[in-house]
């Protein structure tokens, strides 16, 4: 049986008593400290990302790219993980012809509304009764959705599937949102309490959120422009510094 040192990553035998290349003594736990650097080794290059500027993969956790300092965000992660998807997508397109995907847009539109009948006679026996409530609540969590999609999907993706998308595509894909609508509500309607607990934070975050930027974090900006100028620029008492300020005269 061979393995490689956990230290160097040589070749070892169970029969040898110490790593040839790096000197380090061989356990009776070596065996399991090797199979542990092999796994963390394994899953580094699984989580790797390709830099999209020079090639070269760079770990997933890394804030920049180790070889030519590309700033790694969320953005690009996401990018570099879809590109060689749409690389294949493009390939078969160019290679499956007009006519292969017409039929495949058909067949797609046709699934789509095979599932979207089979999920609303599914919501009709299961919550027939009582779907007001988590269709109204279902609101809530689409807009959550559409703004995480804003925020993550490319804005050229959603301009190509408006745009550049046949009437067929689109059909399936309006089939497929009410099928996820049916499904939000379905799922809303068997763990209803812990949905409303979650869409209660949703909105509490939305509105710290929205307190912080438009009335703290003004005052905090102005107060540090102030601060760090060392005197530079004089202080206005005059200016709000995001606060609103009521002045009544006294007769």
């Amino acid at each position: 049986m061979r393995l490689a040192c956990p230290h160097c990553g040589n070749e070892l035998s169970l029969a040898d008593r110490a790593c040839a290349r790096c000197g380090s003594a061989i356990r009776p736990w070596t065996p399991l400290a090797a199979l542990a650097a092999t796994v963390r080794r394994w899953v580094g290059s699984a989580t790797a990302l390709e830099c999209p500027r020079c090639r070269q993969a760079t770990p997933l956790r890394a804030h920049a790219c180790r070889h030519c300092g590309q700033p790694l965000t969320l953005g690009v992660a996401v990018e570099v993980t879809l590109t060689p998807l749409r690389e294949r997508w493009y390939r078969f397109v160019d290679a499956a012809g007009p006519k292969t995907m017409q039929r495949l847009q058909w067949a797609h539109a046709s699934l789509s509304l095979a599932l979207l009948w089979w999920v609303l006679g599914y919501t009709e026996r299961r919550h027939g009764g009582d779907w007001m409530a988590p269709a109204a609540l279902s609101i809530l969590y689409l807009a959550m959705v559409a703004f995480l999609a804003a925020a993550l999907v490319p804005k050229a993706a959603l301009v190509r599937v408006v745009q550049g998308t046949s009437w067929r595509v689109k059909l399936g894909l309006l089939l497929n949102y009410f099928t996820v609508v049916l499904l939000l509500q379905n799922v809303i309607a068997e763990w209803w309490t812990r949905a409303a607990m979650l869409a209660g934070l949703f909105v509490v975050t939305w509105a710290a959120a929205l307190v912080l930027w438009h009335f703290f974090w003004p005052a905090y900006v102005t107060t540090s422009n102030f601060v760090m100028s060392e005197g530079e620029a004089e202080f206005d008492p005059s200016n709000p510094q995001g606060r609103t300020v009521k002045s009544q005269k006294r007769g």
